[in-house]
């Protein structure tokens, strides 16, 4: 089994406080299940929860599906834009974007407030994490 120290120290810049109990852990991937429900070890269920993201060579990348389900109040740091600022276009697009500070590792990005995605921020450079297949051509 994976390393999941990442992943709890991801959940640190959530304002959300999440039953630990409720996380289900299949190969790479992390799923928080709904409450109250019993996983029967004789079925193979091709997707259960939300998925929270996976964890690879002790890293843990967080999902689009978990972006979607979030609030920007939910995020301790988002990068909030405005919906007409141009690089949220970009942002869909999938190219990189410069925000207006600087910080080190994942943030939420979000349009009036609304969530897009991830993006990975090195300094005021933001690597887009925006999942490929719905990417504005």
């Amino acid at each position: 089994m994976q390393d999941l120290k990442s992943f709890y120290e991801f959940l640190g810049n959530l304002n959300i406080v999440y039953d630990r109990s409720r996380f289900y852990v299949k190969d790479l991937y992390i799923y928080y299940l709904p409450e109250g429900s019993m996983l029967d070890k004789s079925i193979h269920y091709i997707r259960t929860g939300l998925l929270m993201g996976r964890v690879r060579n002790d890293r843990f990348e967080p999902s689009q599906a978990l972006a979607m389900a979030l609030k920007a109040g939910d995020w301790k740091n988002p990068l909030c834009l405005r919906q007409d600022d141009e690089r949220v276009l970009r942002y869909l697009k999938g190219e990189t974007i410069v925000a207006d500070d600087e910080a080190e590792g994942y943030r939420l990005i979000c349009a009036d407030g609304h969530p897009l995605g991830w993006v990975k921020q090195s300094g005021s450079r933001c690597k887009n994490k925006y999942y490929a297949g719905w990417r504005y051509n």
